[in-house]
Parts: structure tokens; C-alpha cells; sequence
């Protein structure tokens, strides 16, 4: 009997689970289904074509023919509404129904609103979705003050976007820019440089109400400051997509919870994703990673699972890296060590605005931090996640971090393969 396999969600996790089922099992009918009525992209492309780096037809990472080639059905603009793991159903708001074998839930986030008074009243963008990204291109003129609520990744993407397109912006933030990434040091940093290129910053405030005017918008604090733009941005967070599951049996916490074959408590019902709670590969707690190389792991494994192995996840991994305007910053799993007698090796340069951290224990990196320091994420990245040691090289390692990162990583690639 051929097996019928159900990806809901063509975001990065969904996509490479359904490429992985159909590579490993060319019986299996895989079918796809995107909420959204165009192409599957990256929705990291989206600050881009705000940028005017890139154009539309520049964002599509498959297209139609694509699809017909590898034999996997593709379907746009369905949104499920309700999912029958006893009858292995799921149900469309239309009303059409497909039946499943395996489910793969890949739905991605949606925008959280602030709880602000009025705020529903207003004119308030959000920018999540292709369809957020033309909403706002209309509205943009020279003449446009932005305001953003919320200093994360995407406010900040969003701010460099805008001012590429010569547009005034303000950030208005609970904390300081991409705190939750980056410590104090450098994150003063990461300030200046926003500053620097007219983005006006104000932190630790908490706003209370927005006021719809005629030609523009008016947000005030808790303690009385007024900030007034013609069009206000939503960045304040996201949540899981995942309302339609309501009733369905599937364990939830603030996502789908998951194990290390990234399956629900439910079998046949597996999760990938900004949806998926998956454990981290430090603790193996379960959390959220919502950045790209989670997406596309958990959605490998997922694939792969779905096809009838039985892959393990090995945890993500917190990863942040992007140019803010040429000024190259990242930070890659701990930011400091779990345990006492773990090493914190670090330099600085205020005047240069570099900075350097890696973080040891046991003999193995656990972390780093950088800004405006030449190194390569990924390698970083694979001697943290394949537990290089590294004790003897430490200080090598420190000094002459691309160098001797790269020689680490092809010497420990011969000893796996010996």
C-alpha cells in the first residue's frame, strides 16, 4: 500500500522534510500544503526586498516545475483548521479534507500583538509574511517616519531595511538591541552602530496606548513619552501557529512538544519547526529555536523519520549571525558555562568595536561571540556540535580562531573517518 505523506507548511523545515521523504522513498505520495497562496520562500529574504537588494522573483526557492519533477504535490493557499489523528484527517477551512499516513505540522509563527490600549484600532503593520512585506512597500514614501515596536532580530532586520531605503526610523524597545543574543559589551556595540546610521533607539519603556490621528500614529509610554510615526511596525514576538490543533490530543506546551525523532506523543504525528518545542543539545530541554539551521535540521530529520528511519535530533543550537551594515556580528550556543570550572577566554577593542568571546568546558567550546572578528560560523558551529576537544589548542584557538578552527574541524573529519 503506498503510504501517504502530509507536510503542512512550505517554510524552510517543511520544504527540506518533504525534499528528504521523497529522496529516501520514491513510492510514498508526499504532498505539500503552504497557508499561503504563492511559492515556497524564506521569510528571511523579506527584509531584502524591503532593502530593494532583491526582487520577487528573486525570492522563490522552488518553483511549480520543480515540484512536478520530484513527484511531490504542491498545494497553495489551503489554511487547516482542524486536525483527527483517530482518523488520521485533516481538515481545511474550505472544507476539503486530506487524509494522511504520517503528518509532519510545519506551520510556522504568527505575530503576537502587544497588549497596548487601542491598539486594535489603528493602522498597524506587521512583518511576518510576503503579503506583510507588500502591504508596507505600499505605504512607503521618502517622506515616511517608521516606528517599530520591539528590538529583536526582525525589528532589527527591518530598521536596516528601511534606512537602506533612505526611510527615518525608530525602534522602541523594553531593552537594549538583540539583548537576548548578545551581553552588555557588545551589545553597546550593536547600539552605536544602529545609532550611528539615524536609527533613534529608546528602551525600557513599556507603552500603554496608541492613538490613530489623521496622517499619523501616536504611541505613549507608561510614563508619559510620546512617540509619533505615520506608520507603526509590529516586532514585538511571535507564537506558534498551531490554533488549528485545538481538541486534536497533540501535547502542547507553547509549542508542539517533541521528542529526538522530532515525533508528537501522538505516532505518526511529527513536528518541525518555529511550531516544534524540541530538546536543545546542551540540557536536552525543550524549547523553541526559531532561526533557519534549526528549521531546516528538524525538518531533515523529520523527513527522514517519516521514510521509515530512525534518525535522532541531535538539539539545536542557538545561532545568530548578519551584517549590520557591514559591521559582522554572530553568537553561537552558551554565553557563559554551565559549570564553575569552565573558561571564558575574551577581548575587546572599543575603538574598533570588536569583540571576542569563547566559552570552554571540559575541553570542549560551548560558545562564542563575536563582533567585527573574521571567523566562520559554520565551522564554529560543527566543533561545538561534534564535541571537538579542544584544550590543548585552546589559547591556538582563541588567537587564531579561523586558522586553527579549520584545522580542527578536518582533523577530527579524518579521525571519524578512520
Amino acid at each position: 500500500m503506498v503510504k501517504r505523506q502530509l507536510v503542512l507548511g512550505c517554510g524552510p523545515a517543511g520544504l527540506k522534510a518533504a525534499e528528504k521523504i521523497r529522496e529516501t522513498n520514491d513510492d510514498y505520495e508526499v504532498k505539500l500544503v503552504s497557508l499561503e497562496n504563492c511559492l515556497p520562500y524564506c521569510p528571511a529574504s523579506l527584509p531584502y526586498l524591503v532593502a530593494g537588494r532583491i526582487g520577487e522573483e528573486d525570492l522563490w526557492l522552488r518553483d511549480e516545475d520543480y515540484f512536478l519533477k520530484k513527484g511531490i504535490s504542491f498545494t497553495k493557499g489551503k489554511q487547516a483548521v482542524r486536525v483527527l489523528p483517530d482518523k488520521r484527517r485533516v481538515i481545511y477551512q474550505d472544507g476539503d479534507v486530506d487524509e494522511y499516513d504520517a503528518l509532519l505540522i510545519a506551520t510556522g509563527a504568527q505575530p503576537s500583538m502587544p497588549l497596548i490600549e487601542r491598539f486594535k484600532d489603528i493602522n498597524i503593520l506587521n512583518f511576518h509574511t510576503l503579503t506583510d512585506y507588500r502591504r508596507l512597500n505600499s505605504m512607503l514614501s521618502s517622506q515616511t517616519v517608521v516606528a517599530i515596536i520591539g528590538a529583536g532580530m526582525v525589528a532589527i532586520e527591518i530598521a536596516m531595511a528601511l534606512v537602506e531605503r533612505g526611510i527615518n526610523v525608530k525602534i522602541i524597545g523594553r531593552g537594549r538591541p538583540l539583548r537576548s543574543y548578545f551581553d552588555e559589551q557588545p551589545g553597546t556595540y550593536i547600539t552605536d552602530i544602529l545609532t550611528n546610521y539615524g536609527i533613534q533607539i529608546t528602551t525600557g519603556k513599556k507603552l500603554a496606548i496608541a492613538r490613530q490621528l489623521k496622517d499619523s500614529i501616536e504611541v505613549v509610554s507608561d510614563d508619559g513619552q510620546v512617540f509619533e510615526a505615520n506608520l507603526l511596525i509590529n516586532c514585538s514576538g511571535v507564537t506558534p501557529r498551531i490554533s488549528f490543533l485545538e481538541g486534536s490530543g497533540i501535547k502542547i506546551n507553547q509549542g508542539i512538544i517533541v521528542d529526538r525523532q522530532l515525533g508528537t506523543n501522538i505516532n505518526g504525528i511529527l513536528a518541525a519547526g518555529d511550531v516544534a518545542e524540541a530538546p536543545d543539545f546542551f540540557h536536552g530541554l525543550i524549547g523553541i529555536s526559531a532561526i533557519l539551521p534549526s528549521a531546516t535540521d528538524q525538518g531533515r530529520i523529520a523527513g527522514e523519520n517519516m521514510s521509515g528511519k530512525n534518525n535522532n535530533y541531535k538539539g539545536w543550537i542557538p545561532m545568530n549571525l548578519f551584517n549590520l551594515f557591514d559591521n559582522t556580528i554572530c553568537s553561537l550556543g552558551l554565553h557563559k558555562p554551565r559549570k564553575s570550572e569552565g573558561v571564558i577566554m575574551e577581548e575587546k577593542d572599543d575603538g574598533k568595536r570588536y569583540f571576542k568571546r569563547l566559552v570552554f568546558e571540559e575541553g570542549e567550546l560551548v560558545g562564542a561571540m563575536f563582533v567585527n572578528s573574521e571567523i566562520e560560523p559554520g565551522i564554529i558551529r560543527y566543533i561545538i556540535e561534534h564535541k571537538v576537544k579542544v584544550e590543548r589548542n585552546k589559547e591556538l584557538l582563541f588567537y587564531e580562531t579561523n586558522d586553527v578552527s579549520r584545522w580542527l574541524m578536518l582533523e577530527n573529519e579524518k579521525h571519524e573517518m578512520a
